[in-house]
């Protein structure tokens, strides 16, 4: 599987996405993750987005994104994060943390289940797999404000 890296252009998009939907980088924690803040209501409102950009080698259009297997556990607890997720086309994907710790669980369960080549059982492994299949997270950036 092919990983590709974000670069500035990629970053730089999402941030004028962003603006353009009233929300407001605020600050660069790491490489990948930003501190946002917007309005709601008259009532400030913070948010973590980590970014990161799709893997080829998918069944679905958009590509697909890797974690690891620590990610269920990590995700319980960060209610304040959001993904931004940049699929093959250079589309963004705002995924909320519940949506991705779903589907991840849902998928890698389906996978260990389900026979593998050769009608052999699968082996567990440390990576989880996230797959966007219809877009419905496609410029979700009202997500961001919840």
């Amino acid at each position: 599987m092919a990983s590709r890296n974000l670069t500035s252009k990629d970053l730089s998009k999402l941030i004028v996405k962003l603006r353009d939907n009233k929300i407001y980088h605020l600050e660069t924690i790491k490489d990948n993750v930003f501190r946002v803040a917007t309005f709601v209501d008259g009532e400030r409102v913070e948010k973590y987005i980590k970014i990161s950009k799709a893997s080829v080698d998918c069944e679905s259009e958009y590509g697909h994104w890797l974690f690891s297997s620590t990610i269920s556990d990590r995700l319980a607890e960060t209610e304040h994060y959001v993904y931004a997720l940049i699929d093959l086309m250079g589309q963004i994907h705002i995924v909320p943390t519940k949506a991705v710790k779903e589907a991840v669980d849902n998928y890698h369960h389906n996978w260990m289940t389900n026979p593998g080549k050769r009608v052999k059982k699968h082996k567990d492994s440390n990576i989880r797999i996230f797959i966007d299949y219809d877009g419905k997270y496609i410029d979700n950036y009202g997500e961001i404000k919840r």
